[in-house]
């Protein structure tokens, strides 16, 4: 199975719930996770009373029997679900690629799907209210961001007019000082901006000629998005079958090293997070709401958990007799560099040997796994679901 969107084990630590990272061309190869460290926290206590109270194997003389205990992973009973792309969904991510651009006829009105710049004052009694008035506001028309009628009451206006709006607000508004009252906007529009007409010229200037026609283009964008949602789906049954292998397993020990690693490895990432906001590594673990000692169980759970997952890895490697001198793991490595379209050269100077060596020992057992796996496939269409015979779904 091919799987551009493979999932890196060591890094995304699917079944600890922190994070999933998948591996699209542009994604990060070793990253932690888009969340909050408030939120990249294990999803229950149990979990982490769990992993915190295994034993840690100091020194590097560790032996992986004593260490791991290795549940069934053949045989599992797998989903793949993948999404079936609609013509709505295709002519809806073209329109999105269409750049809005300021309208310069003066006598051009305001239309259901323009982008509009306002200002408005709103008043209840003839008297301003908190929150009710606004300048250089840009609002789509249809996104109905604003109360009912507001919108609507924009369509038709040219720029430079200024409209009164006598609107209501409705009874289960949000802000209670202003629920069920009436209201007036006096909105004066600034400008339009307008998307072009999506023709054949306007495709093949916007693909510099590649595409000359809609109807070429749309069926292309249709096989893009499909291939995006089975390589989605393959992502997930990667994580699926992660998870119930990890799940049959027992951990007795967890190598001091590895778990030092993953900690380091969060406080890596979490510093680069950090500095992209110019925070230093304690206020940004302040901002998230967390206490130097929370901030290090944090640290330490995550440590923890990607020392499950190495072990796992280590096992599964070990059970299949896969080796990193074998051609198994050249064919892997080469499917790697096609998928990223760099050269192993290239990911190793980028995200380091170890995390190159770990993925793709990560797409060897993973391809092991779903082989002996019985994978039923069904669609979000409502097809019936098909039963894939994997290369002999057997456990040999």
């Amino acid at each position: 199975m091919k799987k551009k969107t493979a999932v890196l084990i060591l890094c995304a630590l699917m079944a600890a719930g922190l994070a999933a990272c998948g591996g699209k061309g542009g994604e990060n190869l070793s990253s932690v996770t888009g969340e909050s460290i408030e939120t990249s926290a294990v999803s229950s206590s149990s979990q982490e009373d769990a992993v915190m109270s295994i034993p840690l194997a100091e020194g590097d003389d560790w032996k992986l029997e004593d260490c791991i205990v290795l549940g069934n992973y053949k045989g599992l009973k797998l989903t793949k679900t993948v999404g079936q792309v609609t013509d709505e969904e295709v002519d809806s991510y073209i329109q999105s690629q269409a750049t809005a651009e300021e309208v310069t006829d003066e006598n051009a009105a305001v239309q259901d799907g323009d982008t509009v710049n306002i200002d408005y004052v709103g008043k209840i009694d003839g008297q301003e209210f908190d929150g009710g008035s606004a300048q250089g506001s840009v609002l789509v028309i249809g996104s109905d961001t604003f109360i009912d009628g507001f919108e609507d009451g924009l369509i038709g206006m040219k720029k430079g007019e200024t409209k009164d709006l006598n609107l209501k607000f409705p009874d289960d508004y949000g802000n209670t000082d202003v629920a069920g009252k009436d209201v007036v906007f006096t909105v004066t529009l600034n400008s339009i901006s307008r998307a072009p007409e999506q023709d054949d010229a306007w495709v093949s200037s916007y693909t510099d000629g590649e595409y000359t026609t809609m109807d070429d283009y749309r069926a292309y964008m249709k096989e893009s998005l499909q291939k995006g949602n089975e390589e989605a789906a393959d992502q997930q049954l990667n994580s699926d079958a992660w998870e119930q292998v990890e799940s049959a397993c027992t951990f007795l020990k967890l190598p001091k090293s590895y778990v030092e690693e993953g900690s380091e490895e969060f406080e890596k990432n979490v510093t680069s997070q950090a500095e992209q906001y110019n925070l230093s590594l304690d206020d940004f673990i302040e901002q998230n709401g967390l206490t130097a000692e929370e901030y290090k169980v944090r640290k330490e759970q995550y440590g923890r958990y990607t020392a499950e997952s190495r072990l796992l890895l280590d096992a599964l490697m070990q059970a299949e007799q896969l080796t990193d001198d074998s051609q198994e793991y050249q064919d892997a490595l080469a499917e790697t560099e096609k998928a990223w379209g760099m050269t192993a050269d290239a990911l190793k100077e980028q995200y380091g040997e170890d995390t190159l060596k770990q993925y793709v020992e990560t797409q060897m057992v993973l391809d092991k796994v779903i082989g002996y796996a019985d994978v039923t496939e069904t669609q979000t269409d409502g097809a019936d679901s098909i039963t894939v015979t994997n290369a002999g779904g057997t456990t040999e």
